[in-house]
């Protein structure tokens, strides 16, 4: 009798239970809606383009509207002033400055091809950055040149002495011609022009030098200056000039180390060791 209450009591709970359990078997399989597969609506194509024409572009830097401000070495002290004015005698000591300008001839339709030309063409210069040690490189432009000295010297009553001399100092500049310009745009033979200019000037720096130490030496010659005979007089006036000879060397010297052999005196971007020409910075307000 008591297991048949039993089974009546499980049979009664269990009913509702399965019920219930099979409720939530068919609410998580059949009961959730499927997912949806109609695409979400989209903007057209038109409404985008219009949407992406009104965001502003982003403005370019600098840098690229614009080239670089140029900077270069405005005053070395060698090219101020101009030392080839003719100088007065100083007592009976001439000082004769003869300073001239050839030219070798440079071909090409631009810049880049003019610049080929030069590199090809150009002089040969003597580079001696150490002393008795000489090297041979093309150059753009060179500076050459020699000096002649002569005196009067005079036989006096227990030596000799100097009466006068005659310093004539030669030089000779030599800078590119480009022979067919007018067939470039009108913009590379301003560039030009305004190269030659800033080559020019460096030269100018050498020649200026030169000048100058050999003013040095017309002062020194002016001095009373004797001997105990006319023949030591004559070495005492060579190593005047072969004192003055290694102060101009050095003041050469010290001068292409300064400017990096004049590529500071070129217009060049800053902090920036380049070619002097064609330019890359902004050179079209420059004038010197």
């Amino acid at each position: 009798m008591l297991s048949k209450i039993v089974k009546i009591l499980l049979i009664s709970l269990g009913v509702p239970v399965l019920a219930f359990v099979g409720l939530v078997i068919y609410e998580i399989t059949v009961g959730l809606p499927e997912p949806s597969s109609k695409a979400l609506p989209t903007k057209s194509p038109t409404k985008v383009q219009a949407e992406k024409k009104l965001t502003p572009p982003k403005p370019p830097s600098e840098t690229v509207k614009r080239l670089i401000a140029c900077v270069f070495t405005r005053d070395p002290v060698e090219t101020w002033p101009d030392e080839t004015v003719s100088d007065p005698p100083i007592g009976n000591v001439e000082l004769i400055k003869n300073v001239s300008i050839e030219t070798y001839d440079v071909f090409g339709s631009n810049a880049l091809e003019v610049k080929a030309s030069m590199i090809e063409k150009g002089p040969t210069a003597v580079r001696e950055k150490t002393p008795g040690v000489k090297t041979y490189v093309k150059v753009k432009a060179t500076t050459t040149g020699s000096t002649r000295i002569t005196w009067q010297p005079k036989n006096i009553d227990g030596g000799c002495i100097l009466t006068g001399a005659k310093v004539t100092v030669d030089r000779t500049i030599t800078l590119p011609e480009w022979v067919d310009k007018a067939s470039a745009s009108n913009q590379d033979q301003k560039m030009w022009d305004l190269f030659l200019k800033f080559l020019k000037r460096h030269e100018q720096g050498h020649v200026n030098i030169s000048l100058k130490a050999y003013r040095d030496l017309q002062v020194e010659l002016a001095q009373p200056i004797s001997a105990p005979s006319c023949q030591e007089l004559s070495d005492k006036i060579k190593t005047l000039r072969a004192a003055l000879e290694q102060k101009r060397y050095q003041a050469d010297t010290d001068y292409d180390n300064r400017t990096t052999s004049g590529l500071t005196q070129f217009p060049h971007e800053p902090n920036r060791t380049q070619p002097p020409f064609p330019f890359t910075c902004n050179w079209s307000e420059i004038n010197i």
